[in-house]
Parts: structure tokens; C-alpha cells; sequence
């Protein structure tokens, strides 16, 4: 589906969401017909949302230890095939009053949408959602897809608040109901992303920081190998980061090109072997070069993150060549190439809707230039559905030793810092000085009323909450329904819906 048809569709949800009127019978056959008109597998996602099975829409590669052939399928593919039904599905469920199908099916679509720049008006729906309907849960992936929309968009404090907020109140996000603890801290670590994290922490540490980090008492750093040198050990993160996420080319073409980076700038430091300097570079150019295999050619790139990762991958590539001794008319020839696919990047960044699928589709001919002028092929790869190399198989062993204790340790050594970063932003909350009670989501809505139904009851400060799963006496304590922990558009942080 082109991403001007996406977006006419996602602006009639969005009028039919600012309406907010009382459905008809008419409205709400029709929002039956379009529910039941889903195939079995997008059903029975839609089933397991509103039943709140899961923090994040799974891909089932990533729960399990043994993958077969049909877990390797990514739900973005089931997404970009039925997301005209899905979307129809989503209009006709906020006309007809049907919220929780609604956010369910706003959960399901959200990830597709975030990799189409799309995030910004389906976070608005679900803002509205959320202001007309306060007692119907809200996916914690939608709150912290907003905390990136705001660092993507450099609004860093608003991004700090909300991750803060989730971390200080236990992963709550108001009437999201957790199934088990291990769901409960996996929202508030983040795991999925933590490795490249930890990568990109580790490359803007200065030496003598480093140092620091790696002697600390609370850090193990012992899977990552060679710690010698923060930029090794970076590398090894992100490289850890790719063959964990190995099954999603977007995951892929987002830590490879850290791992190469890290690699490509080791090799000019004077700590690096002069012995060694041209494997490294040649690791780099591998790093590189998966990055850019992850898309077949002529395939469309869909969004502005992944079109400037693949600018990156395509310019350090040939920036790798250059000091490899490649030959400089082939490397000036790259160059050239990567330099027109900056100005088109920036005529995308600027341009409407209608104009983003051709430009996208030059930038794409340009990157395909550069892999042919360097001699980018497919790699070995033994494993149909994966898109990294078999020489990358080497720390499929490598297990990240997470605990639940382990992590409530962390929590508990942070936790002043989270509980005054909410108190102090608190302090400017409109809402919380004039006594306004809040659904805690962070998503920017203020409410005048509590979550009204028994799931969505939050427990006096003690007690255990009512939920699947127990929380452990080493765990972070239960969240208090005091909090100021969202934001009205009268605050210093603001909501979105008025001021994008």
C-alpha cells in the first residue's frame, strides 16, 4: 500500500476519533462485519491484544529457544498485506464506541507504522482514544513508542519522563493488566533493544568513563569478550544485538551499522595493532555490507530512520573501500552516489506524501549504484528467513544473564533518581496542583476520572496488586495512584495532539 493511501486512511480515523459520538446500530453492524471479515491469524492477534497477552506484539522468534521455518514469519508482513482491513477495522470500532478493539488494533498496527513515519497520527488516535475512554487499557509498546517519537524528534526530557515514569512505577500504564512479572520487567528494561543501547552508550563514553564502568561492583560486562577497549566491546554489543534480532531486517539494518562503526574507528586509534588494523577494516566492510543486503533490490525503503540507516551504511562502506586500498575512481564513483543520496534524503525529509515514494525510489537506484561499484554480494547464510551471515553464528551461544533479582537490584539503585525526576516534572502538572485525577499512561491526556473497572484498580501502597503473576520481595514496589504521571496540554511537557 502506498503511503499516501496509509495516510488518508489514518486521517479518517483520526476525524472519526475527534468526534467521538454515540454509535448507531447501523455503525456498529458495520463494525462487526469489518471485525469478522479479519482472517484467523490477524483474529486471533486481535483476540490476544484485547485479552492483554503480551507487553510488545511478539514475533515468535524472539520467545523461543528452538526456531522453526514458520516462526521466522514477522507480523510486519501480515501487517503490510491485510492493512487496509485492519485500518477499515480500526475506523468502524472508534465510530461504533468499540475502544478496546480499537487500541488493540492500534497495538497491532503500530510498529508497521512506525517504520512508514506514520507514528505521529496513530499516536494521536490513541491519545484520543485514551481521553474518551480512560478505563480501556493501553499497550505499554504505545507508551514508549511515543518516548521515541520524542527522541527521534530531539524532545529529550519528554522522552526521559515517560521511560522514567514506567521504570518508577513498575512498568504500570494505568489498566494494562500484566500476566506475569517477567512481562512486568521486560517493559521496563527494554531488553530487546538494550545491547545496541549499550553499544551506543558505550562509543559516546570517554575513556576514563569507561574505565569507571567496566571496574564497577554492578557491572558485568564478561559476555561481551574483549573489554580492553570500549570500542571492541561496543562492537561485540552490537554484533551480539544483530544475530539476536536476526530474523527482522529492520533490527538488522539499525545495529550493524554501530557494530561497523565501532570497528571502522577502532582501527584508526593508536591503541589499535598496526598488525590488525586491516582485519578490522575488513569486519567493518562485512558489518556494512549486511546492512545493506537487508533490502533486495528494487524493494522500497518506507521510512525516514531506515533510509538514513541505509545512507550511513552506504557512506561508511565506501569511506571502509577508500582504506582498503580500493581504487580511488571506483571509491570517487561511490562517493558521488552517496552524496545524491543525501540531497534526495533531505528533499524526502521535506517533501509532502504524494512526492516520498518517488524520491524513495531514487535514493534506493542510488544505493543499489553503490553496492554494485562495491562489489557488495549475498553472504553465506544457511538459514532461510535469517538475514546475517553463518560467519556470524559463532556467539549464537552467548546468553545475557538477566535475573528478575538482578534487575530489581538495578531498580532499587535508581530508583531516587526516577521517583524525583516524576516528582519534580510533577510539580508542573496543572492537573496534579488543581487536584484532577489521572489515568497513568504518560501519554499526554488529562483525565477527570479513575480507571473504573475491578482489573484496573490499583492498590493501597503495601498490597500486592491483582494481577497474574507475583511480584517477588526483591522486586520494585507496586505503583501508587497519587502520581502525577500524565501530561495535559497545559503542562511544560504538553501532548502532542495540540502542538504537532
Amino acid at each position: 500500500m502506498v503511503s499516501l493511501e496509509v495516510g488518508d486512511l489514518l486521517e479518517d480515523c483520526l476525524r472519526a476519533a475527534r468526534l467521538s459520538t454515540h454509535s448507531t446500530e447501523a455503525e456498529r453492524l458495520d463494525f462487526c462485519l469489518c471485525r469478522d471479515s479479519l482472517c484467523a491469524e490477524l483474529a486471533s492477534l486481535l483476540q490476544d491484544s484485547m485479552e492483554m497477552k503480551w507487553p510488545f506484539v511478539p514475533e515468535k522468534w524472539q520467545y523461543k529457544q528452538s526456531v522453526s521455518a514458520d516462526d521466522k514469519t514477522n507480523l510486519s508482513d501480515l501487517n503490510s498485506t491485510h492493512l487496509t482491513q485492519l485500518l477499515a477495522v480500526l475506523k468502524a470500532s472508534i465510530v461504533a464506541q468499540e475502544a478496546g478493539t480499537a487500541l488493540s488494533v492500534v497495538f497491532l498496527v503500530d510498529r508497521f507504522l512506525y517504520w512508514t513515519d506514520e507514528s505521529s497520527r496513530l499516536l494521536k488516535i490513541t491519545k484520543l482514544l485514551h481521553k474518551h475512554h480512560p478505563d480501556t487499557p493501553v499497550a505499554p509498546q504505545l507508551v514508549i513508542r511515543q518516548a521515541r517519537v520524542y527522541l527521534n524528534s530531539g524532545k529529550l526530557l519528554k522522552a526521559e519522563y515517560i521511560l522514567s515514569s514506567l521504570i518508577n512505577n513498575s512498568g504500570s500504564t494505568g489498566c494494562w493488566v500484566y500476566h506475569s512479572e517477567s512481562d512486568r520487567a521486560l517493559v521496563q528494561a527494554g531488553i530487546g533493544a538494550s545491547l545496541c543501547t549499550l553499544a551506543n552508550i558505550l562509543v559516546s563514553m570517554n575513556e576514563q568513563d569507561f574505565n569507571a564502568f567496566r571496574t564497577s561492583p554492578d557491572i558485568d560486562l564478561s559476555l561481551l569478550g574483549d573489554r580492553s577497549h570500549r570500542l571492541l566491546s561496543a562492537a561485540q554489543a552490537a554484533k551480539m544485538a544483530v544475530v539476536y534480532s536476526q530474523y527482522t531486517s529492520l533490527y538488522v539494518l539499525t545495529n550493524v551499522p554501530t557494530q561497523g562503526t565501532c570497528l571502522l574507528s577502532y582501527s584508526f586509534s593508536v591503541e589499535c595493532p598496526a598488525t590488525q588494523r586491516q582485519s578490522f577494516l575488513l569486519q567493518a566492510r562485512e558489518a556494512f555490507s549486511i546492512g545493506l543486503l537487508t533490502k533486495a533490490e528494487g524493494e522500497l525503503v518506507t521510512s525516514k530512520q531506515e533510509l538514513h540507516t541505509f545512507l550511513k551504511a552506504a557512506y561508511s562502506l565506501t569511506v571502509t573501500h577508500k582504506w582498503l586500498g580500493t581504487p580511488s575512481s571506483v571509491v570517487a564513483k561511490a562517493t558521488e552516489a552517496c552524496q545524491k543520496v543525501l540531497a534526495h534524503f533531505y528533499d524526502y525529509s521535506n517533501a509532502e506524501t504524494q512526492h516520498k515514494d518517488s524520491l524513495c525510489g531514487e535514493i534506493t537506484q542510488l544505493v543499489a549504484q553503490v553496492k554494485l561499484l562495491l562489489r557488495v554480494d549475498p553472504f553465506n547464510n544457511s538459514e532461510k528467513g535469517s538475514f546475517i551471515p553463518d560467519s556470524y553464528r559463532n556467539i549464537e551461544d552467548t546468553s545475557v544473564d538477566f535475573t528478575l533479582e538482578g534487575f530489581a537490584k538495578v531498580m532499587r539503585k535508581f530508583q531516587k533518581y526516577h521517583a524525583s525526576l516524576c516528582d519534580t516534572t510533577n510539580t508542573n502538572c496543572k492537573g496534579a496542583k488543581e487536584g484532577v485525577t489521572l489515568c497513568i499512561t504518560a501519554l499526554g491526556t488529562t483525565i477527570g476520572t479513575e480507571c473504573g473497572t475491578e482489573a484496573c484498580k490499583v492498590p493501597p501502597k503495601g498490597e500486592e496488586p491483582q494481577q497474574g503473576g507475583s511480584r517477588s520481595s526483591d522486586g520494585p514496589p507496586p505503583q501508587t495512584s497519587h502520581m502525577c504521571t500524565t501530561l495535559g496540554s497545559t503542562d511544560n511537557l504538553g501532548s502532542t495532539e495540540n502542538k504537532k
